[in-house]
């Protein structure tokens, strides 16, 4: 069973470079040797370098054939994500590639653009081809997303200041009084029909009670309760949750195309990104 092989190296791949990402050293090359009880830890540049490995032996494993090899055997494991299609986890390995290479952006004598660009290129490029995850919805905590108002796990959070204020307009660094399309989609309007946010632990954040946004699944600023029917994006009982997407990987390409100083390409992977960011909402959400 090749193919659960190369999907366990494109999925080890990822986490191995998210959890450097977000806690920078980490115990890498020693994490599976039981005998020790104290660990070294190893840099970034070594984690990314194994990353990439991992994602090479996930190419070769996940383009084998024969023996158990098969989409509706894979599916068993696969059906919340890509389906038991080994060509969208191959897509997914690339765009881990893409990413990887993409981290050594501060790093003059490491950063290459044409590396980034060519994975970027061989990851997904329509959002038939993101990796998603999804929910069965079946009932019970764990068929339903832990964002859901089923799960009930973040009823005190509210949308920030910081992103009312970029997608109402009222950001002045962008464009502004400009209501950013995607609004509706993505975050909360309140009583008033606008767009605000809080300060994180400023309780209202002196906003009056008609401009406090409602919470995650449609209730007002106050409660800490709602309902799959009033909830909207990720925050449904079984939404679309985006792993890796087509979109994210224009905005990629575009910042390495910047990078190498071909602009008009770059606007060109821009704008690309901005309309399958489009198309997506409109699609799934």
């Amino acid at each position: 069973k090749w193919d659960y092989v190369g999907v366990a190296y494109a999925i080890r791949a990822r986490e191995c470079m998210t959890l450097t990402d977000v806690t920078d050293d980490v115990i890498y090359t020693e994490a599976f040797r039981p005998e020790q009880l104290v660990f070294n830890y190893d840099n970034q540049q070594t984690v990314y370098e194994g990353v990439l490995n991992f994602c090479r032996l996930a190419l070769d494993y996940l383009s084998r054939t024969g023996d158990g090899v098969s989409q509706v055997n894979l599916n068993k494991g696969d059906s919340y994500m890509n389906g038991g299609d080994v060509n969208k986890w191959k897509k997914f390995v690339y765009a881990v590639m893409a990413k990887t290479f993409h981290r050594y952006t501060n790093k003059s004598t490491l950063y290459q653009p044409d590396s980034v660009i060519k994975y970027c290129d061989l990851a997904m490029q329509t959002n038939a081809e993101n990796t998603n995850l999804r929910w069965s919805n079946a009932g019970g905590s764990g068929t339903y997303s832990w964002y859901s108002s089923f799960r009930g796990n973040v009823g005190s959070f509210r949308q920030t200041k910081f992103i009312a204020d970029l997608m109402s307009g009222l950001n002045n660094q962008f464009l502004s009084g400009t209501v950013d399309p995607r609004a509706p989609y993505i975050i909360r309007e309140n009583p008033n029909g606008t767009y605000k946010g809080t300060r994180p632990n400023k309780g209202t954040d002196g906003l009056a009670t008609a401009d406090q946004p409602h919470n995650y699944w449609g209730g007002l600023f106050s409660t800490t309760t709602g309902s799959d029917a009033t909830s909207r994006y990720v925050f449904t009982n079984s939404p679309v949750w985006p792993i890796i997407t087509a979109s994210e990987i224009q905005f990629v390409k575009a910042e390495a195309l910047l990078r190498k100083n071909d602009k008009p390409a770059a606007l060109a992977a821009y704008l690309n990104g901005i309309n399958l960011n489009f198309d997506q909402l409109l699609a799934d959400y």
